[in-house]
C-alpha cells in the first residue's frame, strides 16, 4: 500500500513539474545549409538575412548543431509572428557580445529588446522602450558566463509577471500587464528591426517562440535538453508512463 501511495504522489509531482505546451509557435535552428533561417516548427515563418557577413560553425554544445555568428552588419528578419504579448516565451542561447546591443527584438505597437551588456559584469537585458503598463526593465542577477548561456523570457498577464531565466535558473521577474490587442509582431534575430546600429558581434542558436508561458519545469527541460523542445502532451504522457513502469518493477524487486 505504500508502495501504491508512493507510486501516485509521484506521479503528479513529475505532471506538475513538467507542464507542456507542445511545439513553439516558430524555431530556428540555423542547422539546414540550404536554407539557414528556415522555421523547423512547420509553421512557415521563415527569416530572412539583411546585410552581410553572418557566418555559421558548430556550437559546441551537444544537440544543438550548428549556430549563427551574428555580425553588426547583419541581421535576421521574421514577418508577422501572430503570437499574442498577453502571454509568450522566448528561448535562445546566445554568447555575449562585443558591445551594447541587441540578441532579439520583437513586438508590434510597443518594442522589447533583449539586450547585450558585454562590460564589467557581461549581463542580459529585457528593454521597453515602448511603456507597456506594469513592465520594468531587467539585469540578469548573474553576469553570463563564457561561452553559449541559455536565456528564456516568458509572460502571462493573466497571473501578472513576466520572468528572465539564465542557464535554467530564475534570474528576476518583473509586473507585467498587457491588452489583449498588443501582438508578439515582427522577429529580429540579431538586432533591432528598426535601425542596424543595434546589430549584434555574438553567437547566437536555437531560438524558439512560444504562444503561452513556461513554466520553471519548461525552462529547465529545454535548459538540460539542447536543442529539444517542449514535449507534447500526449508524447509527456507516454514518458510519464514508461517512467513509472520502471519505478514500479524497480520497488517490486526491492520489497
Amino acid at each position: 500500500m505504500k508502495t501504491l501511495k508512493w507510486l501516485r504522489l509521484s506521479a503528479v509531482t513529475l505532471f506538475v513539474a513538467n507542464s507542456t505546451l507542445g511545439d513553439p509557435v516558430a524555431h530556428y535552428t540555423f542547422d539546414d545549409s540550404g536554407d539557414r533561417f528556415k522555421d523547423v516548427s512547420g509553421n512557415g515563418y521563415h527569416g530572412v538575412l539583411n546585410g552581410s557577413g553572418t557566418t555559421f560553425a558548430s556550437s559546441g554544445v551537444a544537440g544543438l548543431g550548428d549556430a549563427m555568428q551574428s555580425t553588426t552588419s547583419s541581421r535576421v528578419l521574421v514577418d508577422t509572428i501572430p503570437v499574442s504579448l498577453n502571454s509568450f516565451a522566448i528561448s535562445f542561447w546566445a554568447t555575449s557580445g562585443t558591445d551594447w546591443d541587441n540578441w532579439i527584438s520583437f513586438g508590434g505597437t510597443d518594442n522589447f529588446f533583449l539586450q547585450n551588456a558585454p562590460y564589467a559584469t557581461p549581463a542580459a537585458f529585457l528593454d521597453n522602450p515602448g511603456g507597456v503598463s506594469g513592465y520594468t526593465s531587467w539585469d540578469l542577477a548573474t553576469s553570463l558566463a563564457g561561452g553559449l548561456n541559455h536565456i528564456v523570457v516568458t509572460a502571462d498577464s493573466t497571473a501578472g509577471t513576466a520572468s528572465i531565466y539564465y542557464n535554467g535558473v530564475l534570474a528576476d521577474t518583473a509586473a507585467w500587464s498587457v491588452s489583449s490587442g498588443e501582438s508578439f509582431g515582427y522577429l529580429t534575430i540579431g538586432g533591432a528591426r528598426n535601425t542596424t546600429a543595434r546589430n549584434i558581434n555574438a553567437t547566437i542558436d536555437d531560438v524558439q517562440v512560444y504562444g503561452a508561458a513556461l513554466s520553471g519545469g519548461d525552462v529547465s527541460y529545454l535548459y538540460t535538453n539542447p536543442g529539444s523542445v517542449i514535449p507534447e502532451p500526449a508524447t509527456m504522457s507516454l514518458i510519464l508512463l514508461f517512467s513509472l513502469t520502471g519505478v514500479f518493477i524497480r520497488r517490486i524487486l526491492e520489497i
